[in-house]
Formats: C-alpha cells, sequence, structure tokens
C-alpha cells in the first residue's frame, strides 16, 4: 500500500501546485491598488470604498490560495488531523465564497458596459476581449465543477485509481478556474479607473 499511498500523494501534488496559477491574480489586485494611489483625484468617501473593493479582492484570493493549499497539502497526510480540520474552510467557506464574488463581478463587468454603451462612453476593445477569455473559462469551469460532481461524486476517499481519477480531475478544475480569475482581475486592472468614474462619478 505504501507504493500506491505514493502515487496519490505524487499526483495530489499538481493539485497543489496549481493554486500558484492565481499569483498573477494577486499582482493584478495590488497594482489595481497601486494604480488608484497614484490617481490625481480629491480623496473622496466614494474613492476610498472603491479602493477597499480592491483590498477585498486581494485579500480573499490570498485566503482562497492559503486555505487550499492547506486543504490539498494536508488531504492524504494521516498526521495532519487538525490541520485537516482547519483546512476545511476550503471547501465550506473560502471556495463557495469566491465562487459568489466572482458571478458578482461578472454580472458588474457587463452592468459597466452597458451604462458604458449608454452614456456615449468609449469602450476598451483590449479588455473586453479579455473579459471574452475570463467568461469562456468561468463559464467552463461551471459546468465542468457540475459534471465532476456528479460523474467523481466521493472518488476521493475511494480505492486508489478513483482518487487519482478525482486528483486529475481536481488539478484541470484549478487549471481553468484559477485562469478565469486571474483573467477577470484583468479585465478590472485595465479599466481600473473607467469603473471607478462610471459608477462612482457617473461620468466618462
Amino acid at each position: 500500500m505504501g507504493v500506491y499511498r505514493d502515487i496519490v500523494t505524487y499526483v495530489n501534488r499538481n493539485v497543489f501546485l496549481s493554486n500558484f496559477l492565481l499569483l498573477p491574480a494577486m499582482y493584478y489586485c495590488l497594482m489595481g491598488i497601486r494604480h488608484i494611489k497614484k490617481w490625481d483625484i480629491e480623496p473622496s468617501q466614494s474613492l476610498t470604498i472603491y479602493l477597499w473593493i480592491w483590498y477585498f479582492m486581494l485579500f480573499l484570493i490570498i485566503i482562497v490560495f492559503c486555505f487550499s493549499m492547506l486543504y490539498h497539502g494536508t488531504m492524504y497526510d494521516r498526521g495532519s488531523h487538525i490541520l485537516q480540520i482547519i483546512a476545511k474552510i476550503d471547501y465550506l467557506v473560502t471556495a463557495p465564497l469566491m465562487s459568489l464574488v466572482l458571478v458578482g463581478l461578472w454580472v458588474t463587468y457587463i452592468v459597466f458596459v452597458r451604462k458604458r454603451l449608454k452614456m456615449n462612453c468609449p469602450i476598451n476593445d483590449i479588455s473586453l476581449e479579455v473579459f471574452g477569455a475570463a467568461s469562456l473559462y468561468l463559464v467552463f469551469t461551471f459546468f465542468y465543477y457540475l459534471i465532476k460532481k456528479y460523474r467523481h461524486k466521493g472518488y476521493s476517499t475511494k480505492d486508489v485509481l478513483k482518487k487519482v481519477i478525482y486528483l486529475v480531475g481536481h488539478t484541470f478544475f484549478h487549471y481553468i478556474g484559477h485562469t478565469g480569475i486571474t483573467l477577470l482581475a484583468l479585465v478590472y486592472l485595465l479599466d481600473n479607473r473607467n469603473i471607478y468614474e462610471t459608477f462612482f462619478l457617473k461620468k466618462c
């Protein structure tokens, strides 16, 4: 059984390491915050609120990264019972919260584009194209999750082959999901000032 356990452990490392795909999303959030602080705009309550939205996005991605690393890093470690209990926060709290926020950000960007069109404001074609790519990844992630949840139900705790099938599928889920998150963060960075001015200042 030692060899089989090693196989599962090594395959699980791919899930663990795929979380590093979130690093660019963290970077984009940091750049968004940095850009806001450099704007030549009079400080206001609306600007502070907008800045804290970016801080929240950064904090959420960081905790998703940390708890996912903890969860997958201890999933098959028999000596980490306490850490495994803490790691459950990943699929009980942080992952569902990230999903809700992503839906909110996705809908908000669509509303933003519609507002810009109604106000006859110019649209950033590049950010719109990146949003299309982000949407493709996120929608695919959603449907893949449903398929995976149905077809691989309980696989993570069954025999070695089913554990490997679960882990390979979950690695792919991370690849497409984290790529979608990163692309959506990039969209908000590219349209950072436009989003603030459209929603908070009601101008182009």
